[in-house]
């Protein structure tokens, strides 16, 4: 009688044990070696990091260089007397009227000069800019916001927004902003 009792109950906790190994999903986690280039970044081949296939990392959160200059960096742009290349100049862009919490027109101007050379001081074209484009190059659209460390950093969000950029942006500015959340 005892023995059948033992059995019964081994016989339950292996059915138990099996249902929840069959339904728990599998849990994979990748990471790559650490070692970088001498630029240092590093190729991400399988786009791990939805980035590319290169990106940096550099005691951050994985991320881009757009124009080859870090995020995380606070340059501050200087006068240049030469005026023929608008990366070391200080543009202050007048309307401001698409200027909000995630984006900046003169900031935009002055840390994207290739930009600023194709809009120059159209508040509507930098601003159109960064929407259907530098969102997606990785560029910061103002010193407060960047795209790339909003997303690496409000994991909570990725279930919601998964690769929408969009939304991300939308999202600091309805709230996230207001809710301190880690944005640059």
């Amino acid at each position: 009688m005892k023995l059948k009792r033992i059995f019964a109950m081994a016989l339950a906790l292996l059915v138990v044990c099996a249902t929840v190994t069959t339904l728990t999903p599998p849990l994979t986690v990748e990471a790559h070696s650490g070692r970088t280039d001498s630029n240092g970044g590093h190729h991400d081949y399988k786009n791990v990091s939805g980035l590319g296939s290169y990106h940096y990392h550099h005691g951050y959160p994985a991320h881009l260089h757009p124009d080859g200059i870090c995020p995380y960096t606070e340059a501050v742009p200087s006068s240049n007397t030469s005026g023929s290349d608008n990366s070391n100049q200080s543009v202050t862009i007048s309307d401001t009227s698409y200027d909000n919490a995630a984006f900046n027109a003169s900031y935009y101007a002055n840390y994207n000069s290739d930009v600023y050379k194709a809009c120059g001081n159209d508040a509507k074209a930098l601003y159109d800019h960064f929407i259907t484009s530098g969102i997606y190059e990785g560029r910061q659209s103002s010193a407060q916001f960047s795209i790339l460390v909003y997303k690496e950093n409000n994991q909570d969000l990725v279930a919601a927004f998964g690769d929408d950029l969009i939304k991300y942006y939308n999202h600091f500015i309805e709230s996230g902003v207001n809710e301190d959340r880690i944005s640059k």
